[in-house]
């Protein structure tokens, strides 16, 4: 599995990543700081050596582009509507959370505050996400 993980946070892609790690099957990881590196990679000059992702888990809370304006232009574009975009984001406020709903987003999920917490959450994403769904090729 391919993740296009969009994070600001070189801390928080690492733990990410890190816990992604203990899994049977760990999903390869591409990291974009912002949305616009995150567009420019899925623009795909090279598409061959980057193929689209499986799934994004995108950060709201980012500069240049956060991930409400990134959420946006992947849902208006026709090649990219069908990825599946989780929102994984340090904020639980409501409005935040139903903002990202709003915007199509497939999940949110509250980033962990400490790493058994972050272990919790990469089994739950990988039971659903990666071991259940169906996702869309």
């Amino acid at each position: 599995m391919q993740i296009l993980l969009v994070e600001d946070s070189e801390a928080d892609a690492f733990l990410t990543q890190a816990a992604f790690e203990t899994l049977t099957v760990p999903p390869q990881f591409t990291v974009c700081a912002d949305g616009l590196f995150a567009i420019e990679h899925l623009q795909g000059l090279l598409r061959e050596q980057h193929p689209l992702p499986d799934l994004l888990l995108v950060d709201i809370n980012m500069p240049r582009m956060d991930g409400f304006e990134l959420i946006a232009y992947l849902k208006s574009s026709e090649e990219l509507r069908h990825l599946p975009i989780l929102v994984f984001s340090t904020s639980s406020a409501p409005q935040d959370v139903r903002r990202s709903y709003e915007s199509h987003a497939s999940s949110y999920i509250c980033k962990p505050v400490s790493y058994p917490d972050y272990d919790r959450v990469v089994q739950a994403v990988e039971a659903f996400w990666m071991n259940t769904a169906r996702l869309p090729s």
